[in-house]
């Protein structure tokens, strides 16, 4: 029993701690005119060197619970209080990006998604949730519910036609796989994250392996965020490397803190619900 209970110990924020120390690797400015060149951040005022160094602490702190196995509910509550604190920084302080333009989450418009994408967005986020909570305390019906309503408002989206007359997402997607080599690119993602729907889909009733199950469906989201955000590093020329590099920091330093505080979020009301700790 203390095997499986240790193998079902909520360890998000040792993924999101290593992430967001990530980024500190990650160069975040462009120097030059003619020849521009990447370089790390050299804070210029206090309120960006306070956002630095508090992004790099969270990362270190959630990370240093999740590797000393931190139990209880104040390790949720704290995560909690570091991501959102983080995530609020630049809200509080709207000047931050003034001096890092490219880094700012908000040049990305949500709108962009469209109604239909906005709804699988939202479906892929109850996904998310509910398998955090199955992951939490997989008696609680609430997360299966959740997980399953997400995944199948997900593949009805999909699978609607984008227009009239059109075809749908799904189809679309399924059409570039016969020509692979020049769509590959693409489709990782759209495979990650049909992977992640199958597996919410597949934990729709009380299984043996419905904690396996909730954690892969939301390792493979976040590895589909992660990709998306890191493929230029991958595949990108050295002048789409130069403009992505300052976006992909930028999106780090929002995701990670999100993350972090929606994971412990979910945690704590889940272990809160059964009056039980982790």
């Amino acid at each position: 029993m203390a095997a499986t209970n240790a193998g079902r110990r909520v360890s998000y924020d040792r993924l999101w701690g290593a992430v967001l120390l990530a980024s500190c690797l990650i160069p975040a400015q462009i120097s030059g005119e003619g020849a521009l060149e990447l370089r790390f951040i050299v804070p210029d005022d206090p309120t960006l060197t306070a956002w630095l160094i508090g992004g790099a602490a969270v990362g270190l702190i959630a990370l240093g619970l999740g590797l000393a196995g931190a139990r209880g509910r104040w390790r949720h509550s704290l995560n909690i209080l570091l991501g959102g604190s983080l995530l609020a920084f630049p809200l509080v302080v709207p000047s931050l990006f003034e001096s890092v333009p490219l880094a700012d989450p908000a040049r990305f418009s949500f709108n962009k998604l469209g109604s239909m994408g906005q709804v699988m967005l939202f479906g892929l986020g109850a996904i998310y949730i509910g398998a955090g909570i199955r992951v939490a305390r997989p008696t609680q019906f609430a997360g299966m519910a959740l997980s399953t309503i997400g995944a199948l408002v997900v593949a009805l989206f999909a699978c609607l036609p984008v227009s009239v007359g059109g075809s749908g997402f799904a189809s679309e997607r399924v059409l570039q796989f016969a020509d692979l080599g020049a769509h590959w690119t693409g489709l990782v993602p759209v495979v990650l994250v049909a992977a992640s729907v199958l597996c919410a889909i597949f934990n729709m009733v009380r299984n043996d392996y419905e904690v396996l199950l909730a954690r892969a469906s939301r390792l493979l989201l976040v590895g589909a965020l992660l990709y998306v955000i890191l493929l230029p590093f991958l595949v990108g020329k050295d002048d789409e490397i130069i403009w992505h590099a300052p976006a992909a920091f930028g999106a780090i330093r929002f995701f990670g803190p999100l993350f972090l505080a929606v994971d412990g979020a979910i945690a704590f009301t889940a272990i809160s619900i059964t009056r039980t700790q982790e």
